[in-house]
């Protein structure tokens, strides 16, 4: 069974970088395409001379946006597997939750980062729903996505959250 590779790296003062060009790339997709961002996630690894995962975690795309990214992501998670810690990008809803996790299913080092809005404009558009209730929700999926992932870690990003929920957020179990 496999640890957190990158949270050990973090924990010992080791260099992690978090790369987020492919995911940023998948807007642009002639420019970015499943075949480029294997080469680009080997090539990264291999700066860390066989110990990428412990310093690179490729943010390799947003599998829930279509089909064609699902593809992309998961190729990248079969490919470039051992020369990175592969991420699958997701909202913080029950049905992207699950495509990102299937994506990288199997990869070893492989995490998912659920985004889960803290404003009232970007729970709107992300989720449909209040800040708070994007909160409450995401707390919920973090922890229904650690079940079956007895082996890959789970990234939660969220930013600064409302006065209103600060403690709730501060008692969060991180990791």
């Amino acid at each position: 069974m496999a640890g957190d590779v990158v949270r050990e790296s973090a924990q010992a003062g080791r260099v992690v970088l978090w790369e987020e060009s492919p995911r940023d790339g998948a807007q642009a997709k002639t420019l970015m395409t499943a075949d480029f961002r294997v080469r680009l996630a080997r090539a990264q690894g291999e700066v860390f001379t066989g110990a990428g995962p412990r310093h690179v975690v490729f943010a390799a795309g947003f599998p829930a946006v279509c089909r064609e990214e699902f593809e992309a992501v998961r190729k990248v998670a079969v490919e470039a597997e051992g020369s990175v810690s592969v991420s699958a990008v997701c909202r913080g809803t029950p049905g992207d939750v699950r495509q990102a996790l299937a994506a990288v299913r199997g990869s070893t080092h492989a995490r998912i980062m659920v985004i889960v809005p803290a404003s009232e404009a970007m729970a709107r558009v992300m989720t449909h729903t209040s800040a708070e209730q994007a909160l409450t929700a995401g707390a919920v999926l973090v922890a229904q996505a650690r079940e079956p992932m007895t082996v890959w870690p789970l990234t939660y990003a969220w930013p600064t959250p409302p006065v209103r929920t600060t403690r709730w957020w501060q008692s969060m179990p991180r990791g």
